[in-house]
């Protein structure tokens, strides 16, 4: 039986909980332009579920991620982006 097509996932949570998670077409790839237009729609949710509150976000140093429209994306939003820390087989990203 063949398995299940591989499907793309962006999730963003706090403390809190989920904040948002989008899903992409099987066969799709996230880009720059892509994650710009994601992190635009976060913006707005979190303008609904988190009102009033400074963004600090982290996300890894993949391409999309490091790119010069998401830098530009983040600046225009007010954003602060954490750095990615250096890769460590001790220690997830979250902790």
């Amino acid at each position: 039986m063949p398995s299940a097509a591989k499907v793309m996932g962006t999730v963003f949570w706090d403390a809190e909980g989920l904040i948002s998670a989008e899903f992409l077409e099987p066969g799709q790839t996230i880009t720059a332009a892509r994650y710009a237009q994601t992190l635009h729609k976060l913006h707005r949710v979190m303008r609904d579920k988190r009102p009033g509150r400074n963004i600090i976000i982290q996300h890894d140093n993949g391409r999309p991620h490091a790119t010069h429209l998401t830098s530009e994306a983040t600046a225009k939003m007010g954003w602060k982006v954490l750095p990615h820390p250096s890769y460590s087989p001790d220690l997830a990203p979250s902790d």
